[in-house]
């Protein structure tokens, strides 16, 4: 018998909990990624979602018009995973990370009221990274937000509020950029 570990716990949780409000309307799920690396024997999971702007159109789940996507993603190491069934010195856990993409070309005024925004909400649990990307066809803003430490088994409970504020602080987003919806 397979007994799972914290990752796979705690990406269960996130998963359903995601699924959840991507079933009420409120958010589309746009891809959904359950890696692991053969060469480091990592884990990683990620869902990449957007808020539904158009809840009562059609559910495209590729596009809506939404210039800013969220990556949700947890990374297990092999030594984290392998510190779940033998004794080592590593804490088992996983890494939490959150992907912010905006796809709107905007001022460093703007830049500063989203930076100071995602610093007032989340700098206590996070580290923020901020980078911009300019390629021939497009650009956008992409804010790094690496939670400072792993989430552990015992923190399970805090994910669906963990998701619920990150939900809550991309709906301010949309209204502080002055996106529709």
């Amino acid at each position: 018998m397979f007994d799972p570990t914290a990752y796979e716990n705690m990406k269960v949780i996130l998963e359903g909990y995601l699924y959840d409000y991507d079933m009420q309307g409120e958010i589309l799920i746009k891809e959904r990624n359950d890696l692991i690396n053969l060469a480091d024997m990592s884990r990683t999971f990620s869902l990449l979602f957007s808020l539904n702007l158009a809840p009562q159109a059609k559910r495209i789940h590729m596009y809506n018009g939404d210039k800013l996507e969220i990556k949700a993603e947890f990374h297990a190491d092999l030594w984290k995973m392998a510190s779940e069934w033998y004794p080592l010195q590593q804490e088992g856990g996983a890494e939490f990370n959150l992907y912010l993409r905006m796809y709107e070309d905007f001022n460093e005024v703007l830049r500063k009221r989203v930076d100071k925004f995602l610093h007032e909400q989340f700098s206590h649990e996070y580290y923020i990274h901020w980078e911009k990307t300019i390629s021939q066809h497009s650009a956008f803003h992409q804010y790094l937000l690496k939670r400072k430490q792993p989430l552990f088994e015992e923190e399970a409970d805090r994910i669906p509020e963990m998701v619920d504020a990150i939900i809550d602080a991309v709906r301010a987003l949309h209204r502080l950029i002055d996106f529709p919806g």
